[in-house]
């Protein structure tokens, strides 16, 4: 075989050798299900809410996924392709809401440090290595899609003796 040959065989095996490793790095696509619910933060809902999904690792290899709540609450979860669900598996919800030192949500078309908003969220419900079992979730086969959350305000109650996360069919 000629030396020319021989390149393009070479230059062929390796673009097929990096298709290869781009397929398998996407991998089989997940099969999702359906995880829905609401959200409120000190009683009341409040709009842009983030809601996080985290996975566990507890037999769940999956990405996180999240969505933001509507002024009802209510929210939906969305992978990290944008698209709507999760796999099953289980998961450690965080939260995360800006609010001004009125109480409001900032305007979403600015950063919430030029409207005063601080994180208004208590740290075992915004940070996955703080979360106490009441953050903790596991999703069926079938999906969630009437979860309730109750995130109360820093200093609220004992956090973690009361199950302000609540699976509802």
């Amino acid at each position: 075989m000629s030396q020319i040959n021989a390149s393009w065989a070479g230059l062929g095996l390796v673009l097929l050798s990096v298709a290869g490793c781009v397929a398998s790095a996407s991998g089989p696509a997940e099969t999702l299900v359906p995880v829905s619910g609401r959200a409120t933060f000190d009683g009341k809902p409040y709009e842009r809410m983030m809601v996080t999904f985290m996975p566990t690792g507890e037999g769940n290899s999956a990405h996180q996924g999240s969505g933001l709540t509507n002024s009802e609450g209510a929210f939906e979860i969305k992978n990290y392709q944008n698209k709507k669900g999760l796999p099953a598996g289980s998961y450690i919800v965080v939260f995360s809401l800006w609010l001004t030192p009125t109480g409001e949500v900032p305007p979403s078309d600015q950063p919430p440090a030029n409207s005063r908003a601080v994180q208004a969220i208590p740290a075992s419900w915004k940070d996955v290595a703080k979360a106490g079992t009441y953050n903790k979730i596991t999703i069926g086969n079938e999906g969630a899609t009437n979860l309730e959350f109750k995130v109360p305000k820093v200093g609220a109650g004992p956090a973690g003796k009361t199950p302000h996360a609540k699976f509802m069919r």
